[in-house]
């Protein structure tokens, strides 16, 4: 009888998962023994190699089990007995569901989390023999070697952001392949190898089901046919909702993983419970709190044009513009001084303790309390605000590590909208680049040159005092440096701890009031004395400025503005002391913003508290040419329509602060008993749908 097409293909289609898995296995061995000598030149067989050995032995083996030469013993351990399957199976896939079981539910916390990889490949495997021999030898194929790939990925990601893979890099992967890829620095040859392995493993996958379920309905015996099918599909639906099950305790106890505040705990997560595991519990904090940006629809209008610049111009004033842009452009400054906030303005103090930074000078243009969404720790959330204009709980989860997760997809900043005007940027750390991913952040949100402690050669930049580092940056940029420019500078000198040695009550200028505690005494001072140290180089910094405005002409804008009030009296990072009941204002989410500039009446701007969001905003006011010009001028009308606070969910304060998350992570942030006014809750909405077609990040949406 003349075989028919489809059973040739077929046929010749069974043999293709013995050659791939002896290949791979062939490869694994040589690569695992040869491995010291293609990394660095020794030898020597450790323990990762003889896992890999091990497990290509175990491929070959496999191939050779599945390969026409064992038909009879794969017959005795494939044969149907019980709804289609031997007891070899039934009692395999038994014994790993219950191991699996036992463990997920006994296991302590820390030891759960570190076995949940293996937890869950012992659920994979039984779900993979309770399938049709064929399709379930290509499932687990296909999930160990997805499983290799996203490590992969996971590690690249890791190493270029110090954060590891989340679902919505997949999603924006999905949607945008090539500006993933941009993102990553990979080449795109990659990119359309990975899509062609997709497509190839997805046709393989299409193809043994077509192949299981014809040989199921092909059977002589209907009946038999469709209670092997529902017998199947009921242990598989049961090992699948004990897996699901042992995940949702996973998410709890990685919710309570206190190390994940900083992007480096994040990362070792991820390694601690496997890619895999990582992903679904990214995918759950995600869902649950992925923030407007992505999940908002442009169901609400965009504000009208007219409407922008009518805000614009209730804050800046155009009635002089610029003769000549090129020659009028002013330099640009911005200083962020670590943990800085008014402490006069926090607590009940008596004594001196205000400074020249929380009131108006003779060149100020704006000053005022800063609204900022990170509380004891995470500056990288106010960085990015201060520079993209759009507030980090928009993005939810993610927008946690904004440095990590959100600069990779950054398009449009202050940088990039100075840097098309002619300016040089620039970026300083007084740490190393890599750190928190800073190098890498700056560099996506439009920096051209970044300078980090190595650069500036500096042995310790967290020891250095504020004057040392506004020198440092003098001495970079020189007498004569490219204009116009954009320069941010990292001022570190008021990170807390703030303890100090030799207290001596009766020399003290400023002290708590409803208390004698020394620890509390010692904090004050200690804060206050670094906070002069901050104001002498702010005044070093100014003074830079207006001496290139004598040689050149060339006018400045000077902005100084705080990341978050310091761990120091917030009650984060294990400070035991309480400052609470010192406070006279609750809020701990509010520092300062100041600044200068010799531009004359630009800005008609602010008497109310504004948002750390505002500030690139009210920057580029000096820079453009009309209210057509300024970036992201929806932010002005947006403040008009609804003050400081727009996102109304609480600060981004279960990560930064470095304590425990809530356990339940199925809950968002809340936000108490605000609400927007029915005003402002449209002008949000609309200010969305400007933010997602004003291009500032790649989204989901993008194609």
């Amino acid at each position: 009888m003349r075989e028919k097409p489809f059973d040739r293909l077929s046929r010749v289609a069974s043999r293709l998962p013995v050659l791939i898995l002896a290949m791979a296995g062939i490869g694994l061995i040589f690569m695992a023994m040869l491995w010291d000598i293609i990394a660095d030149g020794s030898i020597g067989i450790g323990g990762k190699q003889i896992i890999g050995i091990l497990f290509g032995a175990f491929l070959v083996g496999l191939a050779v089990l599945l390969s026409a030469s064992a038909a009879r013993l794969r017959q005795w351990f494939f044969d149907a007995e019980v709804c289609g399957l031997s007891p070899v199976r039934w009692a395999s896939a038994l014994l790993l569901v219950a191991g699996a079981t036992v463990l997920g539910m006994f296991l302590p916390a820390r030891e759960l989390l570190s076995a949940t990889a293996w937890i869950l490949l012992g659920y994979a495997v039984a779900f993979c023999l309770v399938l049709p021999s064929r399709l379930g030898l290509v499932c687990l194929l296909v999930l160990l070697c997805g499983n290799l790939i996203l490590s992969g990925i996971n590690t690249i990601k890791v190493d270029l952001t110090g954060l590891p893979l989340t679902m919505l890099d997949i999603k924006i992967a999905v949607a945008n392949p090539a500006g993933l890829w941009d993102a990553m620095n990979l080449p795109h040859w990659t990119r359309h190898a990975a899509v062609g392995a997709l497509l190839l493993v997805g046709i393989l996958v299409v193809f043994y089901s077509i192949v299981t379920l014809r040989r199921f309905l092909s059977r002589s015996e209907k009946i038999r046919a469709g209670w092997l099918i529902a017998g199947r599909s009921l242990v598989l639906a049961v090992i699948l909702m004990t897996a699901v099950f042992h995940l949702g305790r996973v998410h709890t106890q990685a919710a309570n993983y206190r190390g994940t505040w900083e992007p480096a705990g994040v990362a070792a997560l991820s390694k601690q419970v496997g890619i895999l595991s990582f992903l679904t519990y990214s995918y759950r904090a995600e869902r649950k709190n992925n923030g407007d940006f992505f999940s908002h629809s442009s169901a609400a209008p965009a504000p009208e044009k007219e409407e922008i610049q009518d805000a614009i111009l209730d804050f800046v004033s155009f009635t002089s513009p610029p003769e000549s842009a090129e020659s009028k452009l002013p330099n640009i400054l911005i200083l962020m001084a670590e943990s800085t906030f008014d402490p006069v303005r926090a607590f009940h103090l008596s004594g001196t303790a205000s400074s020249r930074l929380f009131v108006p000078g003779e060149m100020t243009a704006a000053v005022g309390p800063l609204f900022v969404n990170a509380i004891g720790g995470g500056t990288w959330i106010t960085e990015f605000e201060a520079i993209i204009g759009l507030d980090a709980r928009l993005f939810g989860y993610s927008g946690y590590y904004t440095h990590s997760s959100l600069s990779p997809f950054v398009t449009r900043s202050l940088a990039t909208y100075l840097t098309d005007k002619g300016y040089r940027t620039w970026a300083f750390f007084p740490h190393g680049g890599d750190f928190y991913n800073y190098r890498g952040a700056y560099s996506h949100y439009g920096f051209e040159t970044i300078l980090d402690s190595e650069d500036l050669d500096l042995s310790d930049g967290w020891r250095l005092s504020d004057i040392e580092l506004v020198q440092t940056f003098i001495q970079k940029m020189g007498l004569h440096p490219e204009e116009p420019f954009l320069a941010h500078v990292l001022l570190v000198e008021n990170h807390g701890p703030h303890e100090c040695g030799d207290y001596q009550e009766e020399t003290q200028p400023v002290r708590f009031t409803g208390t004698d505690d020394k620890e509390a005494q010692c904090a004050i001072q200690e804060y206050v004395r670094r906070l002069e140290s901050t104001a002498v180089a702010v005044d070093s910094a100014r003074q830079y400025l207006a001496d290139l405005q004598d040689r050149t002409g060339r006018p400045f804008v000077l902005l100084v503005y705080g990341d978050h009030q310091p761990f120091s009296f917030t009650g984060t990072h294990m400070v035991k002391y309480d400052f609470d009941p010192l406070r006279k204002e609750k809020d701990k989410n509010v520092t300062f913003f100041h600044l200068i500039s010799t531009v004359e009446d630009r800005l008609r701007c602010c008497k109310q508290m504004i948002p750390a969001t505002l500030l690139p905003t009210m920057v580029s006011a000096y820079a453009a040419n009309g209210p057509d010009d300024i970036y992201l001028g929806v932010n002005f009308w947006l403040y008009r329509q609804c003050g400081h606070d727009t996102v109304g969910s609480s600060p981004m304060n279960w990560l930064t602060q470095g304590a425990s998350i809530p356990g339940d992570i199925d809950k968002p942030p809340s936000s108490g008993n605000w609400r927007r006014s029915t005003q402002c809750e449209h002008a949000y909405r609309q200010a969305l749908t400007e933010y997602r077609r004003s291009g500032l990040l790649l989204s989901t949406d993008e194609q």
